[in-house]
């Protein structure tokens, strides 16, 4: 007979209530215990300021730490995100889902970043990277495929910085051989196989627009 238990967390953060509305943490989910023991869980988190999570991490420090991390916190006071994260294993496999992602600046709309991404123990997708910064806005998806013994990777990603677009791709041998290929005649190949443990390699591109 299969048994099920389920949880839930909440939690809500009043000390930037000038903001409009409190911060708020919910966390739930289950645990199936089959022959195999399944869990999942989602979190929420919405307009909740960094400096709140940073403040009760220093509650669990030594008093050394306790001020580096007060220093951290004011730097960050204005820094609020909003996401919704899913997660799911048996404790062999396991994946996991963020469909949206938002850390904004409250006091500097050009400061925004936005993400979403998905992914298993093998795989992760970036689908979204949207980030507003200094002046800069940079758009970036991304993919990573490693196979089942760990062996091999295979990665690609199209990023465009202030409307330029560039791409990348390639793969990875561990601890023996990458090789990339990309926008504007990007060739390149690294190898970790060389004597005395010395790189060797080859780099070539034809121009690099800036």
């Amino acid at each position: 007979e299969a048994k099920s238990l389920d949880f839930e967390f909440e939690a809500s953060d009043y000390s930037h209530i000038d903001f409009g509305v409190p911060g708020l943490v919910r966390l739930s989910g289950s645990v199936l215990n089959e022959d195999k023991p399944y869990i999942q869980a989602n979190l929420g988190i919405n307009d909740f300021f960094l400096d709140s999570v940073v403040n009760v991490a220093s509650f669990f420090v030594s008093q050394d730490q306790r001020g580096k991390l007060e220093s951290l916190a004011a730097k960050l006071s204005s820094y609020v995100t909003t996401n919704e994260l899913y997660f799911a294993t048996n404790l062999s496999s396991i994946s996991y889902n963020v469909d949206y992602w938002i850390l904004a600046d409250a006091n500097n709309d050009d400061n925004l970043l936005i993400f979403s991404f998905t992914g298993n123990e093998t795989t992760v997708n970036l689908s979204q990277f949207d980030l507003l910064f200094a002046g800069q806005d940079i758009q970036l998806t991304a993919g990573l495929d490693v196979d089942e013994e760990y062996t091999q990777a295979l990665f690609n990603a199209n990023i465009s910085v202030n409307a330029v677009p560039y791409s990348i791709a390639g793969s990875y041998t561990f601890g023996s051989w990458l090789s990339l290929s990309g926008s504007y005649g990007l060739l390149a190949s690294v190898s970790f196989d060389g004597e005395e443990n010395l790189l060797e390699g080859q780099f070539q591109m034809q121009e690099l627009p800036i």
